[in-house]
């Protein structure tokens, strides 16, 4: 009798549905993330770590939790709890890479620290699903290298990011590959004011360009043909005049100057230019 009374209770229980104390915390921490209610949603994710540690629940709690810590801001968190997730669970695919670019981001841009950035975006390049995704990591790991002061690198991986999406038709993609276009003609006039006459020649036949400074005006004019009217396509313009009068083709200098009288942030500083250009005459 008991024995067909404890089968009789499990079939019961099966049909009716039973639903453990984390499954019942987990969908009411992701209601409540849904919902923007995201201080209330950690105190509940961390209930369903709490109840089942070991559970599958537990895991895709610590996920969504380092999730919300990264979308609040509180970058130590995020890290600490990603890192826990990533031990944990071993995640592949999309979800690895996520994770990773998140890590990577949280140290750079939160923390002010594009050292550790770099060694967690080197590690989310394997995993990347996308050349999107890719160009956002490459882009990323040149504006480390750029913070650091590493202008080579920045270069490097910054043209790596162009080179990856510059076929793509992808309209909302074009704003980025401006950033790094700018960002990595920037970097290469400085390493053009950092080395000898001797170097500039040797690394003049290296780039197989006559001259280092037609090379950063090259790089200029590859982001003014996206689009001369954009925050980076104004800001390129300037610098490809810069560079013109360097050149002393102040002509040419000058009439780019007269088109960004209206449109550069900074109108008091076009107009010195364009009157400087003028008295030189």
């Amino acid at each position: 009798m008991r024995k067909s009374f404890f089968i009789f209770f499990l079939l019961l229980v099966s049909a009716c549905g039973f639903n453990r104390p984390e499954d019942q915390y987990f969908k009411e921490a992701v209601n409540l993330k849904n919902e923007g209610d995201l201080g209330n949603s950690i105190d509940i994710f961390k209930k369903v770590i709490a109840t089942a540690p070991r559970s599958d629940k537990a895991k895709e709690a610590l996920y969504l939790l380092g999730d919300v810590y990264y979308q609040t801001g509180e970058a130590k968190k995020a890290i600490k709890v990603f890192k826990a997730y990533l031990d944990l669970a071993t995640p592949r695919g999309k979800r690895k890479f996520l994770i990773l670019n998140k890590i990577g981001t949280l140290y750079y841009q939160k923390l002010g620290d594009p050292q550790q950035g770099l060694g967690y975006y080197v590690k989310a390049l394997d995993y990347a699903p996308s050349k999107e995704d890719r160009f956002d990591v490459l882009l990323n790991m040149g504006d480390c290298y750029f913070k650091m002061y590493r202008f080579d690198m920045a270069v490097e991986y910054f043209n790596k990011a162009v080179m990856e999406v510059e076929r793509s038709r992808n309209e909302s993609i074009i704003p980025k590959i401006q950033e790094a276009l700018y960002y990595m003609a920037f970097s290469y006039s400085v390493l053009r004011g950092d080395i000898s006459e001797s170097e500039l020649s040797k690394r003049a036949v290296e780039i197989k360009t006559p001259d280092p400074l037609k090379k950063t005006i090259e790089i200029l004019d590859k982001c003014i043909k996206y689009s001369d009217k954009s925050k980076y396509g104004i800001l390129c313009k300037f610098e490809k005049a810069e560079d013109l009068v360097e050149l002393d083709e102040k002509d040419k200098a000058l009439a780019i100057f007269m088109e960004l009288r209206d449109s550069y942030p900074n109108k008091a500083v076009i107009e010195a230019k364009i009157k400087k250009l003028e008295e030189d005459k």
